[in-house]
């Protein structure tokens, strides 16, 4: 995994009738996870652990959680947390 590869990552929007993950979190997860691949931050359980918190809003439907799960446990496993 490189940092290059966390910024290409794109996750799809939640299934109509199903909340997601809020994007401005996962975006910001993902800026960690790409400054930790740099050496520019810790990345640690905790920050794995905090999780995401749904959209606000009527319709808002945020990123799809399965996706980002799975992304979350891939770095778990990169980063051997």
């Amino acid at each position: 995994m490189t940092p290059e590869e966390v910024h290409e990552i794109a996750f799809a929007r939640a299934p109509f009738g199903q909340r997601g993950y809020r994007e401005q979190d996962v975006d910001e997860f993902l800026d960690l996870v790409a400054a930790a691949l740099r050496g520019r931050a810790t990345l640690t359980g905790a920050a794995l652990g905090n999780g995401f918190r749904a959209p606000s809003g009527l319709f808002g439907r945020g990123y799809h959680p399965d996706q980002v799960d799975a992304f979350v446990e891939r770095v778990r496993r990169e980063f051997g947390l």
